[in-house]
């Protein structure tokens, strides 16, 4: 693989496969998705104990609690198993 990129970036092939307004509307629907309240609570208890942990030197942010939130509910878009009924 290293051989192979040397002299050419990969990505300078890249194309898009969906255009600004569509990213949009799937990040609108992803922030609509329902979060029962104890997926949050476990994303503050996951959160908060990386804080106090003995091992751990930097434990995560209040922004790494977002992003695991948005995270959760992006996985309920694209695998509907993972949805609560209703």
């Amino acid at each position: 693989m290293l051989s192979r990129f040397q002299m050419a970036n990969p990505l300078d092939r890249l194309q898009s496969v969906m255009g600004t307004a569509e990213i949009l509307e799937l990040q609108a629907l992803c922030r609509r998705i329902f979060i029962e309240d104890s997926v949050r609570e476990y994303i503050v208890t996951v959160n908060s104990s990386t804080r106090g942990h003995k091992d751990i030197k930097l434990g995560t942010s209040t922004r790494c609690a977002l992003a695991l939130q948005s995270a959760s509910q992006a996985m309920a878009v694209f695998r509907p198993k993972l949805r609560a009924p209703g």
